[in-house]
């Protein structure tokens, strides 16, 4: 499956994980304002690696 790496796995000094603004690289900043986030699963839906709609799920009065 393709899929675009958008963050970094950085931690501060405290090893607390830095606020998704700072660990965001310009690669995935890029991608979100241009609005080319979602454009892996279009690619992945179109070689029929993932479905555009799965199962529905079971009713509650058939069990």
């Amino acid at each position: 499956m393709v899929k675009f790496s958008n963050m970094n796995l950085s931690v501060d000094a405290s090893a607390k994980p830095l606020p998704d603004e700072l660990r965001l690289t310009q690669f995935g900043n890029f991608l979100g304002k241009a609005s080319l986030d979602e454009l892996p699963e279009w690619i992945n839906m179109t070689r029929g690696q993932l479905s555009l709609v799965g199962p529905r799920p079971v009713v509650i009065f058939s069990i």
